[in-house]
């Protein structure tokens, strides 16, 4: 049985309901600029892009899923080597992007267990990986990425 047939977030179109961040960042002293809110909208692209790739990688049996493809990798998704791009950016110095930028890695190292754990037949686990952990950290890059683009 797919595992995706288990992902609330993969059957509902509602927006994700998120508690508000904690603590804001400080605000910039100056606007985005139109370049700054284009390359944060295709970083917003990418990690919805990924989500939809993961998602459609759970539903191949788990005797195809032997080989990961390289966009499995943080750091070789489109995210990750927008992070590379956007270092040395004013974006790259804002105070939440270290924080955006580990959120992805953990997203990753936890869609990674739950195919593990799919290959090896425990399938409620990794299903509960997917519904609990992954969709946290799903939303956490989300609401980051969104931080990033109010300033």
């Amino acid at each position: 049985m797919p595992l995706n047939r288990f992902l609330p977030w993969r059957r509902t179109r509602k927006a994700p309901t998120t508690a508000p961040p904690a603590s804001l960042p400080p605000t910039p002293d100056k606007p985005l600029t139109r370049s700054e809110r284009l390359d944060l909208q295709s970083a917003v692209i990418h990690h919805l892009e990924w989500c939809v790739q993961f998602n459609n990688l759970l539903t191949l049996p788990p005797g195809e899923q032997r080989t990961l493809p390289d966009w499995m990798s943080a750091d070789l998704s489109d995210l990750g080597l927008w992070f590379v791009r956007m270092a040395p950016q004013p974006l790259g110095r804002h105070p939440r992007f270290a924080e955006l930028i580990q959120a992805q890695r953990q997203l990753h190292t936890l869609a990674q267990q739950a195919l593990q754990l799919n290959r090896a037949g425990q399938t409620d686990q990794a299903c509960t990986l997917l519904n609990t952990a992954f969709e946290r950290e799903r939303l956490r890059v989300l609401d980051l990425l969104r931080t990033l683009q109010q300033g």
